[in-house]
């Protein structure tokens, strides 16, 4: 059967296929016996894992290492050392809600992360607690372990199963859901202060009822949206604008109750070109080819009979390999699989499905597959690293460098430990005394959000004397204090005079041979406490004076 669908020549031309982010790179799947598959390594490693989960679970990794961060289920949430986060329990969750929990980055980068959770497979629906909620976790607290800062906080009681996010264009996202009893698509926005009040309507011709069993995805560049509905038997696939938040009906309806082969779409994923759209039932496991012209080719790629070890196809999820992953039900006492689909930007047979690609304990029962915001795989996709650092550079025994290194920050404190601030970018500084000194580094990004970083640095030694003795009776400094012309004059020959600032700036140098005498113009420096450094015959004297 062919379907007419509008524009897809469009998404072609605009489909991005590298998945070079890791922010997904390790998932936490299954009930009765949890699992974990690590694709940091190659093959993918699959480890024993604490989470029971059967539709409902989400994990987010760090975007560079692929390190976990965080995993959770419906009910709890835990840190990469499999332990429960302070207040991350008694989430408002379902274990039967397809795709109901999904962890985000919080927009600030500031190391929160935000959890949604949809409880619509749990009835009555009129209980207050029931439905689609966020909490807010901060991984700055409790040493790096993290707590639920907020929790459980209410969206809509109104919600059916799917949901899905897609990156904005300044580090939000938006949330597209579909309204249980109702014809209606619901799009939220994420920003840096949580919910927006500001939300957006889509009527279509499709009813979802109720709870509205199914799984949504999107293109990696989020202008194509597909909802698959278990209960109403259809796929339906919309255009999304990202700059507005705005949903568009294709009109297409690629199949519905009326197809004698088709019998509902329980979870539907694109390819990573956007060109092919996967949907499994039950029974049958299809492919959607958009590249001929604009009719739709569809492919059965696998259909169960009676006598077949394959009980059901279940969940699809796009992993970070390129590769489809397909949880499913086998009839087998030893071992349970996962299909993957090795190829899917390729039509037909050719996309490779093996029904067998995984094989993971049967005790684990895959079902449900974690919740993933594909925005990350587009190839202009850039994570907002919010960071801030510095290296220290020793330029003498008492004098460093502070070379910043941070990223997206707006404005910087430096405190440098022995009374001196500064909110230059980097800097000189030097230190008139031995010891040890914290240097903190406060960065701000422009969410407001704050960071800061403590390093050490040891003054064992000092190339200057850390006292401010009195200048021998040879030299003469003033006047002192100082408006604008500061006058110095010695007995003997002077090597060289440097002029620092309190934070060690070094404002003038002078290095000729054979002076006595010698002016320094102040004019136009700040009004501020200097250090005057003199060198004759190898011996430095200091003195401190002020510029008024």
């Amino acid at each position: 059967m062919k379907n007419k669908l509008l524009d897809i020549t469009l998404l072609l031309l605009i489909a991005q296929i590298g998945l070079a982010q890791k922010d997904f790179n390790i998932w936490h799947i299954s009930f009765q016996h949890g699992i974990s598959i690590n694709f940091n390594t190659s093959p993918p490693t699959i480890l024993d894992s604490p989470i029971d989960m059967a539709e409902s679970g989400a994990t987010i990794c760090d975007p560079h290492s692929g390190e976990l961060i965080l995993f959770a289920n419906h009910q709890s949430i835990w840190n990469a050392n499999n332990n429960i986060l302070s207040n991350g329990t008694n989430l408002e969750g379902s274990n039967s809600t397809a795709q109901g929990t999904m962890l985000l980055p919080h927009p600030c980068g500031c190391n929160k992360y935000i959890l949604l959770e949809n409880d619509i497979g749990e009835f009555p629906l009129s209980l207050p607690d029931y439905g689609l909620s966020y909490s807010i976790i901060d991984m700055n607290l409790e040493n790096g372990s993290g707590v639920v800062t907020e929790k459980n906080i209410p969206i809509s009681n109104q919600i059916s199963e799917p949901m899905i996010a897609i990156n904005d264009t300044s580090n939000g996202y938006w949330l597209i859901c579909h309204k249980i009893e109702s014809y209606e698509y619901v799009v939220y926005h994420i920003g840096n202060n949580g919910i927006d009040q500001d939300v957006k309507f889509l009527t279509t011709n499709n009813y979802v009822d109720n709870p509205g069993q199914g799984g949504p995805c999107a293109t990696f560049d989020g202008s194509k949206i597909a909802l698959g509905q278990k209960d109403n038997a259809f796929i339906e696939i919309l255009n999304f604008d990202i700059n507005h938040g705005q949903l568009e009906s294709d009109t297409t309806l690629l199949f519905d109750s009326t197809d004698p082969d088709f019998q509902f779409a329980y979870s539907v994923v694109f390819s990573p070109d956007g060109s092919k759209l996967y949907a499994a039932d039950y029974g049958h496991l299809y492919q959607f080819d958009f590249l001929n012209g604009n009719n739709i080719d569809r492919h059965i790629l696998y259909r169960r009979d009676t006598s077949d070890i394959m009980a059901a196809f279940l969940a699809l999820q796009l992993a970070p390999t390129g590769q489809i992953y397909v949880t499913e039900d086998v009839y087998s006492d030893n071992a349970d699989y996962i299909g993957v689909i090795n190829s899917p930007d390729q039509a037909g047979l050719a996309c490779n499905f093996n029904p067998f690609g995984l094989e993971i304990p049967k005790i684990a029962r895959a079902f449900g597959l974690p919740a993933i915001n594909k925005s990350v795989f587009a190839k202009n996709y850039q994570p907002f690293d919010y960071k801030v650092d510095f290296d220290i550079e020793k330029l003498d025994s008492n004098e460093i460098r502070l070379l910043n290194t941070s990223m997206n920050v707006d404005s910087f404190q430096w405190d440098l430990g022995d009374g001196t601030y500064s909110n230059e970018f980097s800097l000189s500084h030097t230190y008139f005394d031995t010891g040890q000194y914290h240097i903190l580094l406060t960065g701000t990004n422009k969410f407001g959000c704050q960071k800061i970083v403590d390093k050490l640095v040891t003054i064992n030694d000092l190339l200057v004397s850390s006292k401010f003795t009195e200048i021998p009776d040879l030299i003469e400094i003033f006047p002192n204090p100082v408006d604008e012309i500061l006058n110095i004059t010695s007995l003997k020959n002077i090597d060289e005079i440097d002029l620092y600032s309190i934070t060690g700036k070094l404002f003038y140098t002078y290095s000729e041979q054979g002076i006595q005498h010698i002016k320094i113009d102040l004019k136009g420096l700040p009004s501020q406490m200097y250090i005057v450094k003199i060198m004759i015959n190898k011996n430095v004297y200091l003195e401190k004076i002020i510029k008024i």
